[in-house]
């Protein structure tokens, strides 16, 4: 049981490093397009 909890709460902390990279990309194409228009 130990060593799935850990697994499930590593598979958990590379999900969320995946989403605030993706995000952080994603705000940084908004705002390129709001200092370009």
């Amino acid at each position: 049981m130990e060593l799935d909890e850990a697994n499930t709460s590593d598979k958990l902390d590379d999900l969320t490093q995946d989403l605030t990279v993706s995000q952080l990309s994603d705000v940084a194409d908004y705002l390129e397009d709001v200092a370009y228009s």
